[in-house]
């Protein structure tokens, strides 16, 4: 019994500390993607903050410019139909980086749920992780803002 004793601890001790070597690269592993997700969707958000102000710019530019023109009529139904195409694909592009920062939120939070799922199923508790917790996306428009 004591040789069995002697002989298992150390194997013991040295599964306890590949457990933990791996726990360790494993919350590095999760925060370098928390940290690359968030720098993601802060980008995402600036990029519509800037296309959103460089449109209202340009619409009240336009809207001077024509004024001052005094144009044709039906010159200025083409200069307003093209002003339209533009307009609507930059709409379109804002839709796709709003889509797109809510699918990078959408994946973000389902690492969170996973991670959280794998530690508890490998049997690493709340209180082994000393207060980290990652943190949940609700809304991007919110993080962006806060961060």
């Amino acid at each position: 019994m004591i040789w069995l004793t002697l002989t298992l601890t150390p194997q013991a001790e040295g599964v306890q500390q590949e457990r933990d070597e791996l726990f360790q690269r494993f919350e590095v592993a999760v925060r370098d993607v928390e940290q690359r997700s968030v720098f993601r969707e802060i980008v995402l958000e600036k990029k519509v903050q800037a296309l959103s102000s460089e449109l209202e710019g340009r619409d009240a530019q336009l809207g001077e410019v024509l004024s001052a023109a005094n144009l044709d009529p039906s010159v200025l139904g083409s200069i307003q139909s093209r002003i339209d195409g533009i307009l609507q694909g930059k709409n379109r592009e804002m839709r796709e980086v709003r889509f797109e920062l809510a699918r990078v939120a959408k994946l973000y939070n389902t690492l969170a749920d996973t991670v959280t799922r794998k530690m508890g199923e490998y049997g690493v508790h709340d209180a082994e992780l000393d207060g980290f917790q990652p943190i949940r996306v609700s809304n991007p428009h919110e993080l962006a803002e806060n961060v």
